[in-house]
């Protein structure tokens, strides 16, 4: 019984840590996607990018996040989403260069986001 509650507790002190670590690996992503989109040369190069990006950002909005600092990443997440949304759908209208100018908005969040959970 003692080694079924060491266990839990284990679980439970360790978890937090891994959804932290999981969060900072998404951003890594989400850096290394959004690099790929800006510097894309086609539509279809972009909507890769974008794709694996809106994967992501999906990924991150089915967290658990607690507290003051979790209702402010969520808040990110769905606006985040929604430029997301944005630029696919200049993409999807063949527009390259507007759906990179949309970008902007999505770096605008980044920054924005960055300072309220810090």
């Amino acid at each position: 019984m003692l080694k079924k509650i060491a266990i839990l507790l284990l679980v439970m002190c360790v978890s937090p840590v891994w959804a932290g670590s999981d969060v900072h690996s998404s951003m890594r992503q989400i850096k290394k996607a959004f690099g790929d989109a800006a510097q894309s040369s086609s539509v279809e190069e972009m909507k890769g990018a974008m794709g694996r990006l809106d994967k992501i950002v999906s990924h991150l909005k089915q967290g658990n996040y607690q507290g003051d600092r979790g209702k402010t990443m969520q808040e990110g997440f769905q606006k985040l989403a929604v430029a997301i949304d944005q630029v696919e759908s200049e993409l999807n209208q063949g527009n390259l260069q507007s759906a990179k100018d949309k970008l902007r908005t999505i770096d605008e969040l980044r920054s924005e986001y960055h300072r309220k959970v810090r």
